[in-house]
């Protein structure tokens, strides 16, 4: 079966062939090899160095299955108003036609040019719906503003007709942009085997917080992309330093240019506050998750944070604005408002005012984590995997 997947992220791509890729593991990749032996990547193409740091290669096995297809950039204002008639005729059509099965993620134009086709030429697809596009582009600006209604409407329809979605939500996006097909909530989240253990050493960490003499709060998120958020922990920090509260440590890791969070960190007279690690490779993620106190996601948008759950895996006790699938995850009580600051002051002081609070959420989060363990989601996906197929 000749197997195609149309998805408007990046591949990272050297001199010699081989393939990075920023958002896709290999797992995720092994997923849609159900379907057929092997698997045609629409996508957008970057050329990097050999062995570019934090990024991971496919192994040769799998890159001998994949086959990558660039597209044009649609994410931008000039791509959208450009690229979409001549790309749209040519090569989607083409290659769409030539699929047995698609593989469609939205929100995407891209993915909604592909929907269209296939339902139009009665060819087998699934649709993951991984973000709600119109919190995608009001966060970029005035123009944003102005396109984010436009994809509101383009998505909500599609997913209308759509016949097969999976959500990464289990209610937000669901109802936002729902869908008269068949459909399931069913995250992309990848966690280690959820072992005890990590339960019993937070737990232990918690009751030794008082020792340490500072706590530690978490993001992990790309660092220079704006409705990450994680400016407002930045000035949380500082409303908390005046208070008198000057034990709190703000460290973040992801990719990215790090310069506009030190200027604002600078600004606001914490910079000595403020760590910025840069990207980690997958596998050092939940060491570092191991070594924070507290973990917070301040995104402006979401679909259903990966993140989030990693942390909750790790028993870290979580704060989480309002956006998108996060307050399906924690307490609501730690939950806040997106952008206010103060509401963020308040969540911090709540969670750590007593350990028996932080061993409370711990053991919860870790809990409501296993609902995501690797296996469980597998089987619930391979089940609507074979559904379809059938």
């Amino acid at each position: 079966m000749k197997v195609l997947f149309c998805y408007e992220g990046k591949m990272k791509i050297d001199a010699k062939g081989n393939i990075y890729p920023q958002a896709l593991t290999e797992k995720v990749l092994n997923r849609y090899l159900f379907f057929g032996d092997s698997i045609s990547i629409f996508c957008r193409k970057k050329n990097v160095e050999e062995n570019p740091k934090s990024t991971s290669r496919l192994s040769d096995e799998m890159q001998k299955k994949i086959a990558i297809i660039k597209c044009p950039n649609f994410l931008s204002i000039k791509g959208l108003l450009y690229n979409n008639r001549k790309f749209t005729k040519t090569v989607i059509e083409k290659e769409v036609k030539d699929a047995d099965f698609c593989i469609i993620r939205l929100p995407s134009f891209l993915g909604r040019k592909a929907l269209e086709i296939c339902n139009k030429n009665s060819i087998k697809y699934v649709v993951e719906m991984v973000g709600d596009p119109f919190d995608s582009y009001w966060n970029y600006g005035i123009k944003g503003k102005l396109i984010a209604p436009i994809m509101y409407i383009k998505t909500k329809k599609a997913l209308l007709k759509a016949k097969n979605v999976q959500y990464v939500s289990n209610k937000y996006l669901q109802n936002r942009y729902p869908t008269k097909g068949y459909s399931i909530g069913c995250s992309d989240v990848e966690l280690k085997e959820i072992d005890n253990n990590v339960l019993i050493n937070r737990k232990n960490k918690i009751v030794n917080l008082d020792n340490k003499g500072k706590i530690i709060i978490g993001t992990l998120a790309a660092i220079d992309v704006n409705y990450k958020g994680q400016e407002y922990v930045i000035k949380a920090i500082a409303h908390l330093k005046k208070k008198g509260y000057n034990i709190f440590e703000y460290k973040l890791v992801g990719g990215g240019n790090p310069n506009r969070l030190l200027n604002i960190a600078k600004k606001y007279g914490v910079s000595d506050n403020i760590k910025i690690i840069g990207s980690l490779p997958h596998d050092k993620i939940f060491d570092w998750l191991d070594s924070i106190d507290i973990y917070i996601q301040p995104s402006n948008q979401e679909g259903l944070s990966r993140a989030l759950v990693e942390a909750m895996s790790r028993g870290c006790p979580c704060i989480a604005s309002n956006a998108g699938g996060n307050p399906e995850l924690i307490n609501e009580k730690y939950v806040f408002k997106k952008k206010d600051v103060h509401e963020i002051v308040n969540k911090i002081l709540c969670i750590t005012s007593t350990n028996e609070n932080m061993l409370i959420e711990c053991e919860k989060n870790f809990e409501k984590a296993k609902e995501f363990a690797t296996d469980v989601l597998d089987k619930k996906r391979r089940d609507f995997y074979n559904k379809i197929i059938n």
